[in-house]
């Protein structure tokens, strides 16, 4: 009978394939594991079954699958594997189809990259200034000696 399988020449009964093993044909003496990506979820199984999307399986001879992990997600069904969200795009919950835009506000997008680049502009706009005039002769410079530092300590 299909599900199940005669292990030993001269049995007196055929024995039920477990979970995570079927058989599709009768009179066969021994029972199939599950392929990756797929399943058995009861004994006496005639088929496999593919994992949805959203879930996966690694390996053969399971009887279910595993949900893809937040910040992860399994788009086709008979996935052996999970893809990682993609830059730009999050995925806070399990066993997901698909990740999600990052939607930020306004404000964050302004202060993630319009302060910094402001400052960086700001800074070399000073340093540019400051080149032009102390200029490169060294006049207008100043040194302080240790004589000088001396005399001053009462």
């Amino acid at each position: 009978m299909a599900g199940h399988h005669v292990p030993e020449e001269g049995a007196m009964s055929q024995t039920t394939c477990k979970a995570g093993n079927y058989q599709p044909d009768e009179g066969m003496d021994s029972c199939m594991p599950s392929d990756p990506g797929y399943f058995v979820p009861s004994s006496g199984a005639i088929s496999q079954s593919p994992c949805q999307p959203g879930n996966f399986q690694p390996e053969g001879g399971k009887s279910g699958c595993l949900p893809a992990d937040p910040g992860n997600y399994v788009s086709e069904a008979a996935s052996t594997e999970q893809s990682k969200c993609p830059s730009g795009q999050e995925q806070e919950l399990s066993g997901q189809v698909s990740c999600i835009d990052v939607e930020r506000p306004l404000w964050m997008s302004i202060l993630m990259f319009g302060v910094p680049a402001i400052l960086a502009g700001t800074m070399a706009i000073l340093y540019i200034s400051n080149k032009k005039s102390t200029g490169s002769s060294g006049k207008g410079k100043s040194y302080m000696y240790s004589e000088d530092i001396r005399k001053k300590q009462p």
